[in-house]
């Protein structure tokens, strides 16, 4: 059988985190490489895409801390195998407020904001860890 849809990709990134107590300090970036794509035998091109990361933790106390996460990511689409290409850029500012429930048990609540990118974007979320 002949897979119509064919594409590779490549990457690697670094996380960085540093604590001094009570605040946590991290940074991250990552790069991937998508080869160009082929669907129904059309190409697609290729995708070259860069995200970072930067923000801080600080325990308020045993169970409560609050986070800071400004983030941005760039993606280069090389289009159709030609040279020209298209590239897009968001970036977001991100507060959490995190809760210990029981040992192992978490609960994070949160917001984020559009800082470029597609306009009007926000966002609330909540995440509940499990920590094993």
């Amino acid at each position: 059988m002949h897979n119509a849809n064919r594409s590779s990709t490549v990457g690697g990134g670094l996380v960085l985190v540093k604590s001094f107590d009570p605040v946590v300090v991290f940074a991250s970036a990552n790069y991937n490489h998508s080869f160009g794509r082929v669907v129904d035998g059309v190409s697609l091109g290729r995708e070259d895409r860069v995200d970072v990361a930067l923000g801080y933790s600080l325990g308020l106390n045993d169970t409560l801390a609050i986070s800071t996460l400004v983030s941005g990511v760039s993606i280069d689409y090389g289009i159709f195998d030609i040279a020209t290409s298209k590239r897009r850029d968001i970036f977001s500012l991100r507060f959490a407020l995190t809760s210990a429930l029981t040992r192992r048990l978490y609960m994070e609540p949160s917001v984020s904001f559009g800082l470029a990118g597609p306009s009007d974007t926000f966002a609330f979320g909540l995440t509940v860890p499990y920590s094993f």
